[in-house]
Formats: C-alpha cells, structure tokens, sequence
C-alpha cells in the first residue's frame, strides 16, 4: 500500500511529464479509476487528480516531524510549498482546492474531520498546517 493524496480542483491541471523531474508530480501515480471515484466522497470539486512528490511517494507532514526528523520536515515543507505554488498560479479569486490523503484503498473510509484544515494560499504559518492521512486540507485563494 501507498500512501496518496488527491488534489480536487475546480479548474484542469496539467498532468506532468514523466522526464521532466517537478518536484510535485500530477497524475494517476498509484490509484486506479475505482480509487479516485471513492474519494468523491471527501472531495466536492469537479475535478480530481493524484499528487506525488519528487520522490514518487505521498506527501505527508506532521508537526512533530519538525523535532523528531528536522531535515526531512524541511523537505516535505518545499514539496507543500510547490504544490501551493502551482495551485496558487491556477486558482482564481474565491475559488478552493482539497487536498485528501490516505493510503490507496481506503479512499471510502470515514475521514478525521477533527483533523481537517483550511488556509488560505496568500497568508498562512507553515508550520501550521499538517498533511495527515484520512484528512482533507482545504486551500482557498
């Protein structure tokens, strides 16, 4: 199993070219069709694609990696930052995007709503926003 994200976009994205070395990578990387039709239920945007990093892994960030695991906190921070870049330059004004991860097959299973977030793209802390599996982080310009 892998760990995913799910990017629900109101607007279409391109998908990457597979030799150009992005750090953020948009397509289907882990998921079938089946996959990304369960995750409608925790994403209300017209459309929905897979994210990957550099790496070809899910991105996840958890604020106590910032202590436990500094260097690695640091490089899951520029993957967010470029993917919050890419987002930014294709959001239009009082549109969102959803980011949702999980591990692939648990798409429809309940999320931790407790856990979800919200920023929006042009004021936000870092250091404050966690990427955690079954939570869906809503990012609105």
């Amino acid at each position: 199993m892998s760990l995913t994200n799910y990017l629900g976009c109101n607007f279409t994205l391109p998908i990457s070219d597979e030799e150009i070395e992005d750090l953020i990578i948009v397509g289907n990387n882990f998921s079938s069709k089946y996959e990304r039709e369960n995750v409608r239920k925790h994403i209300t945007t017209k459309h929905i694609y897979e994210v990957a990093t550099a790496e070809r892994i899910g991105l996840s960030l958890y604020k106590e990696d910032k202590k436990n695991s500094p260097h690695n906190y640091q490089k899951k921070q520029q993957y967010l930052k470029a993917l919050l870049e890419i987002l930014d330059s294709h959001l239009e004004q009082g549109d969102y995007c959803e980011l949702y991860t999980c591990w692939v097959g648990e798409e429809s299973e309940e999320r931790n709503k407790e856990l979800d977030q919200t920023i929006q793209i042009s004021m936000f802390d870092m250091d404050d926003i966690e990427v955690a599996e079954k939570t869906l982080l809503t990012i609105k310009k």
